[in-house]
């Protein structure tokens, strides 16, 4: 067991993120940001500004609170309904670092930013949890 919990402090975010980040940009309209997630069967994007650096994200959350307030989505745009205090975090960070982050504020992703603020990946819940049974798999081998 003890390799386990040794191989998963030697994780770092950029082992198990994901480099598929589909950004949004801060003008888009809201009803293109829902399809962008469907086709890309994501739940959530990072919004960037026009250089291209994290300013806010758009999850599912924030589609059902808007349909549940009965917004008029006609002339919304992604910065009308995103959550601005976005968490980001290094992909040199530690894996620990980031479950410390993402339990603290109660999310499900962490956007993975380089030193601009540009986005290079996504770490999410389940890729720490995918990170933990391949640990625990690998010190029963």
């Amino acid at each position: 067991m003890n390799r386990s919990v040794d191989r998963l402090r030697t994780l770092r975010v950029c082992d198990v993120m994901s480099t598929h980040v589909v950004p949004l940009g801060d003008d888009e309209s809201v009803t293109h940001a829902a399809g962008v997630l469907l086709d890309h069967e994501i739940s959530g994007a990072p919004v960037v500004d026009t250089e291209g650096q994290v300013i806010g994200v758009v999850s599912s959350t924030d589609f059902v609170r808007c349909a549940h307030e009965q917004c008029d989505v006609s002339n919304l745009t992604v910065t009308d309904v995103m959550a601005a205090a976005v968490q980001t975090i290094s992909q040199h960070a530690s894996l620990l670092e980031a479950g410390r982050i993402m339990c603290g504020a109660h999310i499900h992703r962490l956007f993975v930013v380089d030193g601009q603020g540009h986005p290079v990946g996504v770490l999410t819940a389940l890729d720490l949890v995918a990170a933990t049974v391949q640990s625990i798999e690998e010190a029963f081998t």
